[in-house]
């Protein structure tokens, strides 16, 4: 799915203090109010520097006010294949039920079609993608 157009707020949680998900609930809810898409990506399933990653998560997979949830399949962003490593407590299995569509976030866009297998053999559909390399 191109997001051409796409008019919103991008949420990139790494790392963050612990016991912030109401606050980013407040701020997904705010963008949601000022008619604003929100995409929130995090590191492989979570994000790797949150103590509470798991509940963060947990409270993420349930938030209606977020549309697309991106995990990166990538650390570096110079991958040749996709990484599905599982990290913080959090598995891709988790994922399923998101409220959100996901849209993992892989470094080419002929990458798709691998990350797309792997996860609706987990019961997860995917709704596009988003591209880490810039294309000239």
């Amino acid at each position: 799915m191109y997001l051409w157009g796409y008019k919103g707020i991008a949420f990139d949680i790494e790392e963050c203090a612990n016991g912030l998900a109401n606050k980013f609930h407040e701020a997904f809810v705010a963008a949601k109010k000022n008619n604003l898409k929100v995409l929130l990506t995090v590191s492989h399933t979570a994000p790797y520097g949150a103590g509470d990653a798991k509940d963060l998560m947990k409270a993420f997979f349930a938030d209606e006010n977020i549309d697309y949830l991106s995990p990166q399949l990538y650390t570096s962003g110079n991958e040749t294949d996709n990484d599905f490593t599982e990290n913080m407590g959090v598995k891709w299995t988790d994922y399923v039920g998101a409220k959100a569509a996901i849209v993992p976030s892989i470094v080419q866009a002929n990458m798709y079609q691998n990350a797309k297998d792997y996860f609706a053999k987990l019961r997860i559909n995917t709704k596009g993608f988003i591209q880490w390399a810039q294309t000239h």
